[in-house]
């Protein structure tokens, strides 16, 4: 009887520890205001990233960059072609997707649905895409489809011209990808991203867009 205890008590602390284990991040990388943070994805090799920065704007000029799908490539790491393929409404759409791989690897793309939720009183916004594995979009001849993504932004309002962005994103490449080939990338794509979106918030284009759309001044 003490021994099925025991082995019960001990499952239990197991099961408890990998949780834990599954919600520690750990920072790769801290420079130029951008923190980079990883952490192993439940039954994979492959590692969640997590970026995490401030940008001089305010929390309604970088929802108009988010949206804007087709800037994508000016500013989101390795990425070389998007497009809204269907909308919903302005925050729930389709999108396809590009990224650019290193030789010898094969392009990757992915078509995902991006939903957004605003919460006007406490100044946060929630942006989350999600990779279908069913579309419309055929497959491209030497592109690899990914069917296993899921991304997410976390905007915080800190002041009139300062926000706070998180971006988290877990991915499986597909392909024959070495996992500690794809987990440099997890280092190093959240950083190019969120350091171009700091210059991208500067344009006058969103600014414009902000102003007009939520009457700011």
């Amino acid at each position: 009887m003490k021994r099925k205890y025991w082995l019960s008590i001990a499952i239990v602390l197991w099961a408890m520890a990998v949780v834990i284990a599954q919600d520690q991040w750990r920072e790769v990388r801290n420079s130029n205001g951008i923190r980079v943070l990883t952490r192993p994805s439940a039954g994979s090799d492959l590692d969640e990233f997590k970026g995490v920065t401030t940008v001089d704007a305010g929390i309604e000029v970088v929802v108009e960059l988010i949206r804007d799908v087709d800037a994508q490539p000016q500013w989101m790491a390795d990425c070389i072609e998007a497009r809204v393929i269907k909308k919903f409404t302005e925050d729930d759409v389709l999108v396809y997707n590009m990224t650019k791989a290193p030789w010898p690897v094969s392009n990757r793309d992915v078509v995902v649905r991006s939903r957004g939720g605003q919460d006007a009183k406490s100044g946060k916004v929630s942006i989350v895409f999600t990779a279908l594995k069913e579309s419309s979009v055929p497959p491209r001849a030497g592109v690899v489809r990914m069917t296993d993504l899921l991304g997410q932004w976390h905007l915080s309002k800190i002041g009139e011209e300062k926000t706070e962005v998180v971006y988290i994103m877990r991915a499986n490449p597909g392909g024959n990808i070495p996992a500690a080939l794809a987990n440099l990338s997890s280092k190093n794509l959240p950083y190019r991203t969120l350091i171009n979106m700091k210059e991208m918030v500067k344009k006058e284009k969103y600014r414009k867009l902000a102003r007009e759309k939520y009457n700011l001044k």
